[in-house]
């Protein structure tokens, strides 16, 4: 009797200065009803003794595998590095300070279908790993499909809910600097084919002062001028690589944030915002009457 193969799973990890949750992280990974090919771990250049548990853990499973950078790439690019080095036909992101549900794996590698990405719902935990009381669906709306313009001024796709073809990746790469490579990975995946979610909490997503994400907006964030001078180099990334039906829209957009760094008025942006906010802002769970205000400070240059 013929069986069909399950397909095979790597598993990213990047480290940095994580000694403090990886044990917890690694151990939800380990106790996974379906088992990883391999985790690939690429630290970059930790000062504490990330090294250290990482080597314990891989001398005790070979399938985890360690690199070292021999200089710090920096979050993005030491994903693209981990991700680059994966050999499953799926792969999963993963955090250093997270943890898994034990059938994270399980329930979206029978997902997955035909997307390219598939993502789900996490908890939030504090330091200590206790529950803050929200879930990342309760402060953004998730997407399904393959529109791309949800994706050009904001992300819903958080890195370590990740799980996607391993395609998708060599579509991507290389990643962008100026955008994060989860948001990047789920902006290529709607301009090649489909994404989904799942509703299930598969992971207890932490909430530090040292976590590399903002989902809460604890921390500031740059001025205004800086805010909208990386957000012209994003959209511009973005146009540049956009295929299909929506080429035209993207391209448009980067044009008008484009003038608006030296125009003296943006009439033509904030009308354009205006006029196509539900889409733009598709992730904001906030009223329209909200998303009418954010629309508004596009007609106001910084």
């Amino acid at each position: 009797m013929n069986t069909i193969a399950q397909p095979t799973i790597s598993i990213a990890l990047c480290t940095y200065n994580g000694s403090q949750y990886l044990r917890e992280q690694l151990n939800s990974i380990i106790e996974q009803t379906y088992n990883p090919v391999e985790l690939i771990c690429v630290d970059d250049c930790s000062g504490d003794s990330t090294k250290e548990i990482l080597e314990s853990y891989s001398n005790q499973y070979p399938w985890i595998k360690i690199f070292y950078n021999t200089q710090n790439l920096g979050y993005t690019k030491n994903f693209e590095k981990a991700i680059s080095l994966c050999q499953g036909d799926l792969i999963a992101l993963c955090d250093q300070d997270d943890v898994w549900d034990k059938n994270k794996l399980h329930q979206m590698v029978q997902f997955i279908g035909d997307h390219l990405l598939i993502y789900h719902d996490s908890e939030l935990i504090d330091e200590a790993g206790i529950s803050i009381g929200k879930s990342v669906s309760d402060i953004k709306n998730f997407y399904r499909g393959a529109d791309i313009r949800p994706f050009l001024l904001e992300n819903c796709v958080s890195g370590h809910t990740i799980l996607m073809k391993k395609q998708l990746a060599k579509m991507a790469m290389p990643f962008p600097e100026v955008i994060a490579h989860d948001w990047w990975l789920a902006f290529q995946a709607c301009n090649n084919g489909t994404i989904d979610f799942l509703t299930n909490k598969l992971v207890k997503y932490r909430q530090h002062a040292q976590t590399s994400t903002n989902i809460l907006n604890t921390r500031k964030t740059n001025i205004e001028q800086d805010k909208l001078v990386l957000q012209v180099q994003q959209v511009q990334q973005f146009a540049s690589a956009a295929i299909g039906r929506h080429q035209v829209f993207v391209r448009k957009l980067a044009a008008l944030l484009q003038n608006r760094l030296t125009a003296g008025a943006s009439f033509s942006l904030g009308m354009f915002v205006l006029i196509h906010m539900n889409v733009l802002f598709y992730f904001k769970k906030k009223s329209w009457i909200s998303k009418l205000n954010h629309a508004r400070k596009y007609f106001i240059n910084p």
